[in-house]
C-alpha cells in the first residue's frame, strides 16, 4: 500500500483519538468527535477514513471497558467520518458539520441509553427518552464546546503549517 498524504493525516489523527480517550478529561470534554469528523476531511472519505479511527477506538474501548450500547456510539462517529467527507476540503463547512454531527451523536447515543442501558435507567415510553435527553444535556454541552475547540485548533494549526490565512475556505484538504 503506497503511503499518502492524507493517509499519514488519518493515521495521526487516529493516535490522537487514543491519547484522548487515555488522559484524563471531564466528562464528554474531549477532542474525538472532531478528529473523526476531521478523519473524513482530511483523507477525502477513503476506506481508511473509517478503518483506522474506529479501530482506535475500539482499541482504547477494549482497554477501558466494552458497554453495551456500542453499536449506537460507533455508528453516529463513522456518520462524522462521512461528514467529513462532505465538507470537500473546505474549512467554512465543517463547523456547521460539527454542529450537525455533534447533534447526531447525542440523539443517537442518548437514544441507546435509554433504550439499552443497563440497569434500565428511564421509562420506556416518549417521557422516558426525554427524560434521557434532558439528563444528558450537561454532557451534550461539553460535546459541542469542546468539538468547536478542538476543531479551531485543528484549522490553526494548519493555518500555520500551510501558511494560508486562517479564513481561507479551502486550504489544507484539497482534493
Amino acid at each position: 500500500m503506497k503511503i499518502t498524504k492524507p493517509f499519514t493525516f488519518v493515521a495521526l489523527l487516529s493516535c490522537l483519538i487514543v491519547w484522548a480517550r487515555w488522559i484524563p478529561h471531564e466528562s464528554n470534554f474531549s477532542p474525538v468527535l472532531a478528529l473523526f469528523l476531521l478523519s473524513g476531511f482530511l483523507g477525502h472519505g477513503r476506506w481508511f477514513s473509517f478503518v483506522l479511527p474506529a479501530s482506535a477506538l475500539m482499541l482504547t474501548d477494549l482497554y477501558l471497558g466494552l458497554y453495551s450500547n456500542l453499536a449506537l456510539t460507533y455508528l453516529p462517529l463513522l456518520l462524522l467520518v462521512s461528514l467529513g467527507h462532505l465538507a470537500q476540503g473546505k474549512w467554512s463547512h465543517i463547523y456547521s458539520l460539527g454542529l450537525i454531527g455533534a447533534t447526531a451523536f447525542f440523539l443517537v447515543s442518548n437514544f441507546g441509553v435509554w433504550r439499552f442501558g443497563q440497569p434500565a435507567l428511564y421509562p420506556y415510553t416518549f417521557s422516558g427518552l426525554m427524560e434521557c435527553y434532558a439528563m444528558a444535556l450537561p454532557f451534550f454541552r461539553a460535546t459541542l464546546v469542546s468539538t468547536f475547540v478542538s476543531l479551531t485548533s485543528a484549522h490553526a494549526l494548519f493555518a500555520l503549517a500551510t501558511r494560508n490565512s486562517f479564513l481561507s475556505a479551502d486550504f489544507g484538504a484539497k482534493r
